[in-house]
């Protein structure tokens, strides 16, 4: 093991220790990217009525904060766009925990309410279509520490930070937004004034420091693509700062990193071999959807990571959690989930593409990332990717099934479709112009697997992405002497209680004298039978050898057919009917010989019977042989046994 450590500090110095570090990372992961905020969505029945008749086209942030205090105060400017007729009510989002100040609309002074965490504008009439209106709101307070969606601590030098973290309903916990997954912000501004001692940093660009007198300074950022409300962020902190130039295509991307300054050495050794992540990302789905701006990391104290566009807050910056975060520009900030109940659009993706990274670059730990995701899967019998209750954030977030199972899926579809046709659909789904730097549900991206010519995929996601569970798998498998390999497979399901049988494509790997071949077998019912002739004796029955299906407690069985005595009866004895069904006591050869004689001698009927090894009986039909007494001879591999009986 020693040499092997040693061969990856040599090849890949930015994941020294990749080779644990991946070793249920989820759990960080997922708590990291939820804010813990108290539901309240009952609440919003009329909001939602009113705000899908306006979209947010631009807003700028004016915010005033201290790390040290636990505080914020600022000026908020919404420009909004009539897209529905009878919009007579404005309606944002902000905490009751902050205090509105001030409330203009086309420069007039409003009378509004702020109950229920909402911001509620009366107008005094209905908009007309395409109208755009500007809406200012002042507002200050002390945010609830309760949801972690604004947090002040201190680095491990005592210094004094702040950050925010609004996934998924923590937004409105400090500025006041449009918080829904239906509406993204065209261009957003962010102006923070903060202690001259600290840097800001927010999503997009930075476009001007400036020194305010009396030990503050005014940092503005810039992000001109559309971005939703809850993957807008800010941290101030006393970061130390380095950056590079990364080519891509015809372009050079700017990556930026503030980190922590007792933790900058190695934060540079552990990402220094990022550009690897992002070429490889691009080359699979295209270019960073964020090229004419950058990348960048911004350390924050809350374990993990989270993807907020263009600049991800990180806790630490080893390879795993970097190629998570890298993952969502893509999966979560180009396309975003177009509801909580289709996370798994984020997380599957950002999991699977960490994954990705192992396959492509750094191959020696392929098999360990997915032998892990596996293990933390089947660690509970039930689960589904689909979340049926959104107001439930620990379900919501849960990393095995969100997260790894919605990664395993994706695994088993590429699995199932083949490299070229899975790839296509992915590339496809991103350059969806209805879905691109938009919004996105699952039925989006079944369209596109489909379009690229998945077959079954209805049926696959009615298993694998709706029902619960996963299956276990005991495969049995025979030799003849002509090399006839007979396979059966056997299926049990771990959340009995639904009753699924999932369907999927199997892969059986078989190696003998003149064999080594990976069969695709689909297997749609329990002992499903297959007859695969080869040209010489196999030695070596194996299932899913790489871990292509979500499955555990698997079992390969060679059935050794040696002589035993097995009996066989006729029943029911007189036979009615015109058909003869033979019962017998074990497994038997799939090919016996029958032949049937009255009782004078004469046969009557001689023919080749072909059964299955899972079998336990075959009939025959008597049309054409007449009422009487029979002698029927069966004749298996080992002996022959002759039985009487009357047909009626």
């Amino acid at each position: 093991m020693r040499w092997l450590l040693i061969i990856l500090c040599l090849y890949f110095p930015s994941v020294l220790l990749a080779q644990i570090e991946f070793k249920h990372q989820l759990g960080p992961i997922s708590k990291a990217e939820q804010s813990r905020f108290a539901v309240r969505q009952a609440d919003q029945t009329q909001v939602y009525t009113q705000r899908g008749k306006f979209d947010v086209r631009e807003q700028s942030l004016f915010l005033r904060v201290d790390p040290a205090v636990h505080y914020i105060e600022g000026t908020v400017q919404t420009k909004v766009k009539v897209v529905a007729e009878g919009l007579d009510t404005i309606q944002l989002d902000l905490s009751n925990e902050l205090q509105v100040d001030t409330v203009l609309v086309a420069n007039q002074l409003m009378a509004i309410t702020h109950e229920n965490d909402v911001i509620t504008i009366p107008l005094d009439s209905a908009l007309p279509l395409d109208m755009e209106l500007d809406i200012v709101i002042l507002y200050k307070g002390e945010p609830t520490r309760s949801t972690r969606s604004f947090q002040t601590d201190t680095t491990g030098q005592g210094i004094p930070v702040l950050w925010t973290l609004s996934e998924p309903y923590g937004a409105k916990d400090w500025w006041p937004c449009k918080q829904d997954l239906t509406d993204k912000i065209e261009k957003l501004q962010i102006s923070i004034t903060a202690p001259s001692a600290y840097s800001s940093v927010s999503n997009g660009l930075k476009k001007l420091v400036e020194d305010k007198g009396n030990g503050w300074s005014k940092t503005v950022w810039e992000h001109n693509y559309p971005i939703v409300s809850y993957l807008v962020a800010i941290t101030v902190a006393p970061y130390a700062y380095f950056e590079e130039d990364i080519p891509v295509g015809d372009k050079s991307l700017r990556f930026v990193n503030y980190v922590y300054p007792e933790d900058s050495a190695e934060a540079v050794n552990d990402l220094v071999d990022f550009d690897q992540t992002l070429h490889l990302f691009d080359s699979l789905f295209g270019t960073y959807p964020f090229i004419d701006e950058h990348y960048g990391h911004a350390q924050f104290k809350w374990g993990g990571g989270m993807e907020h566009q263009t600049m991800s807050f990180m806790y630490h910056f080893k390879h795993g959690l970097v190629a998570h975060e890298l993952a969502h520009q893509w999966f979560g900030d180009q396309i975003t989930c177009g509801s909580w109940q289709d996370l798994w659009l984020n997380e599957g993706f950002a999991t699977y593409l960490e994954g990705l990274t192992y396959e492509f670059n750094i191959p020696v730990l392929w098999n360990a990332w997915k032998e892990d995701k596996i293990s933390l899967i089947t660690t509970h019998p039930g689960g589904s990717v689909h979340v049926p209750d959104t107001n439930n954030l620990g379900r919501l977030f849960d990393p095995k099934w969100t997260y790894a199972k919605g990664a395993y899926l994706l695994h088993m579809l590429r699995w199932k479709m083949g490299d070229e046709a899975f790839f296509e659909a992915i590339r496809n789904y991103l350059n969806d112009e209805s879905l691109n730097y938009g919004f996105a549900r699952t039925e989006d991206l079944i369209r596109h697997l489909k379009e690229a010519g998945g077959q079954g995929i209805d049926e696959f996601f009615n298993d694998w992405f709706y029902r619960q569970g996963w299956p276990s798998y005991t495969i049995e498998w025979y030799q003849d002497r002509q090399y006839n390999l007979y396979l059966i497979l056997n299926q049990e399901q771990s959340w009995v209680w639904e009753g699924t049988f999932f369907d999927m494509v199997l892969p059986i790997h078989v190696v003998g004298d003149r064999t080594d071949t990976l069969l695709r077998l689909d297997h749609s019912y329990d002992r499903q039978e297959y007859k695969i002739p080869l040209e010489g004796p196999v030695r070596v029955v194996s299932f899913d050898p790489k871990r292509w299906i979500l499955s555990a407690d698997n079992e390969v069985i060679h059935v050794d057919y040696k002589h035993q005595p097995v009996s066989y009866k006729i029943a029911p004895n007189p036979v009615q009917d015109d058909v003869l069904t033979v019962i017998y006591s074990d497994a038997i050869l799939p090919s016996l010989q029958i032949r049937i004689f009255d009782m004078s001698g004469r046969m009557v009927m001689e023919k080749q019977v072909t059964t299955q090894l899972s079998a336990e009986s075959f009939s025959l039909s008597l049309a054409g042989i007449g009422k009487g007494q029979y002698l029927i001879e069966i004749k298996d591999f080992w002996e022959e046994t002759t039985l009487k009986f009357q047909k009626q």
